[in-house]
């Protein structure tokens, strides 16, 4: 890839892992790279254009991430049930900071993006950025995975808000806390889920 355009990746990544869509700067982003603003528009006709381009380079990363790794406990099984599945997702997650630190960073900004940025990625990549949570939460009930007192669209709807915003619910101050201390977190995060949604029988 041409050392330019790199580096306005680069450069970009960082910013949009510090930053939303909205409150990054493609000015900064321009002057850290040292480039000239007619060098930037060579490469990318604007700052979604860069964005979006940054988003693919992050599906791959993890692509490539849970492709290529052994470990059996991101393995998906026909018997896991909703949560098993959902601490296997935050397994590979923490497997995958533990690797891709910034690009970890910025896969968590995009799941809490507006939702024109949100339609923005769809329509470029055709990415679910919900991961299907929907369809899994409609296939638990029918399995009798989930407490029944609790109506699906209430569980759909504050299991979407955590899955989406859980990285800032649970460290809202340490922005470089430790693989390990998420590992631990989660952990306790998992169990509270399945404490308080599975069902009882």
């Amino acid at each position: 890839m041409n050392e330019k355009k790199q580096r306005i990746l680069d450069v970009g990544l960082i910013e949009f892992s510090e930053h939303s869509y909205e409150n990054a700067s493609l000015n900064k982003i321009i002057e850290q790279a040292d480039l000239s603003k007619g060098t930037f528009y060579h490469y990318f006709k604007d700052k979604m254009d860069l964005y979006l381009t940054l988003v693919n380079v992050c599906i791959d990363k993890k692509s490539d991430y849970i492709n290529s790794n052994p470990d059996k406990r991101y393995k998906y099984d026909l018997s896991d049930d909703f949560f098993e599945t959902i601490k296997k997702q935050m397994l590979f997650n923490i497997g995958f900071l533990k690797q891709e630190p910034v690009f970890y960073k910025f896969s968590v900004h995009i799941s809490s993006e507006d939702e024109q940025v949100k339609a923005s990625i769809r329509e470029k990549h055709g990415w679910r950025l919900d991961g299907g949570v929907d369809d899994m939460i409609d296939a638990a009930y029918l399995k009798g995975e989930f407490d029944t007192k609790y109506p699906k669209g209430f569980v759909k709807n504050v299991l979407n808000h955590l899955f989406k915003h859980y990285y800032y619910l649970l460290f809202p101050e340490d922005k470089d806390i430790s693989p390990e201390a998420i590992e631990a977190t989660l952990d306790l995060y998992y169990d509270f889920l399945k404490s308080g949604f599975s069902s009882k029988e």
